[in-house]
């Protein structure tokens, strides 16, 4: 799965600053955009500020980060640890 899919399946509440309603939006949207309506009072809710701004790109980093491990463990998924060799040595050893 792909962080794009992953945005798109997650949702946030985002509180209206006009009718103080939350609307569920979902993560890919709020990266990709600066602003959307209110579906209570039509009202613009803008994400351009300075802490959305900061706030957005924190949670594209948080979906990227999610992605890694499921990488990171196919592709040292050949490879043990020093004490997993030490043991095989040992049972290697034994007569």
């Amino acid at each position: 799965m792909s962080t794009e899919e992953l945005g798109y399946i997650l949702k946030m509440p985002v509180p209206c600053p006009h009718c103080l309603q939350e609307s569920e939006q979902m993560v890919a949207f709020l990266i990709n955009n600066e602003n959307f309506r209110c579906l209570e009072c039509s009202g613009m809710v803008d994400l351009a500020s300075e802490e959305w701004f900061a706030f957005r790109q924190k949670l594209s980093e948080a979906l990227t980060a999610l992605q890694r491990p499921a990488a990171a463990v196919t592709r040292y998924k050949g490879r043990i640890s020093a004490q997993q060799r030490y043991r095989r040595r040992r049972l290697c050893e034994r007569p």
